[in-house]
């Protein structure tokens, strides 16, 4: 008689085995997903846990889930690639259909002065066709699917300092 799916196995993407070290990288992601982590930090925090879990397993396990839409991946001023959990994963990861750029993409704006990420309200229309147009015409090229699009510059605080 097979088992029933762990909450965490219902997230993974098909084809991902629900192994110790994934279920334990999913639990984690999932439970700090206010958190940007990198692959360092990850792999240091499933050894705190007594996973012990090879770096190149962490990087394609991320990868993988990244893929899926689950992860947010982002390069940060300093160079170092840090994932999220998507707020939305469960919702994107249950539909079949492929949905809109604009809705499957989230927008933000980071601040060059004070570094903080604020959402970019992608229901505006100029906002949503844009991003629509961007998305369209990137799948087209060899970049394949975007995931996010972050503008920089000054938030308004900032540039009127």
């Amino acid at each position: 008689m097979p088992r029933p799916a762990s909450s965490v196995e219902l997230f993974l993407p098909p084809g991902m085995r629900a192994t110790r070290a994934t279920r334990a990288l999913v639990a984690l992601l999932r439970s700090q997903a206010a958190s940007r982590l990198s692959a360092a930090e990850v792999e240091a925090a499933l050894a705190r846990l007594g996973v012990a879990v090879n770096r190149v397993t962490v990087f394609r396990a991320l990868d993988r889930l990244t893929q899926a839409g689950l992860l947010q991946r982002r390069v940060e001023d300093d160079r170092i690639t840090r994932f999220q959990w998507r707020s939305d994963a469960g919702r994107a990861q249950a539909s079949a259909a492929p949905a809109p750029v604009a809705q499957r993409m989230p927008v933000q704006f980071h601040c060059l002065r004070c570094a903080q990420d604020l959402p970019v309200d992608s229901a505006a229309p100029a906002v949503q066709a844009s991003v629509q147009a961007l998305g369209a015409a990137l799948e087209q090229t060899a970049v394949g699917q975007l995931q996010t699009v972050q503008l920089h510059g000054l938030c308004t605080p900032c540039s009127v300092a």
